[in-house]
């Protein structure tokens, strides 16, 4: 598993708990519930009740609001959030900061969860609008973060700056 992270799905999840009828069959059902070899975000139990391989990862969006669902309750703890809202209030709709890309294969551009993902000072927002790597403090790596660069110095935080070199007098 991912994280030491495993994902339950309400509506599944009552399901296979309810057909627990005894301490040693719930037992069973919680343990392997929490086995996801895939890391897809479907418990192995459920995906082979479902004719589906939980040895590949399945793209799956259950409740069908453009976000994958491992990711939507990995990151907020439930199913509840949808592509259109913004929970963190960055300006960026969660379904840009998690995007579907070629494949059908879901990528986190930014943390949907957190207003600045990468902690420079620089909310999601402004970093999208300013073409820097939301999850890079210091997307052109020259030692200055992203926020320093555009908010103080007004450098480009895309292109690494030339410091010239100090001279020391003794």
């Amino acid at each position: 598993m991912q994280d030491e992270w495993a994902p339950t799905y309400g509506a599944e999840w009552m399901v296979w708990a309810d057909e627990a009828h005894t301490n040693k069959n719930k037992f069973f059902y919680e343990f392997y519930s929490a086995t996801d070899a895939d890391s897809d975000g479907r418990a192995d139990i459920v995906e082979e009740r479902t004719g589906t391989d939980p040895d590949v990862f399945n793209n799956i969006d259950i409740d069908s609001d453009g976000l994958h669902d491992w990711w939507e309750a990995k990151l907020f703890g439930n199913l509840s959030q949808t592509g259109f809202g913004d929970f963190d209030g960055d300006s960026l709709l969660n379904g840009e900061e998690l995007v579907w890309v070629a494949g059908g294969v879901p990528v986190m551009y930014s943390d949907p969860s957190l207003y600045d993902t990468d902690g420079e000072g620089l909310d999601d927002g402004s970093e999208s609008q300013a073409q820097t790597n939301p999850l890079s403090s210091d997307t052109d790596k020259d030692g200055r973060n992203d926020a320093a660069e555009l908010l103080t110095l007004h450098t480009d935080p895309n292109h690494p700056d030339i410091i010239p070199p100090s001279i020391a007098f003794n």
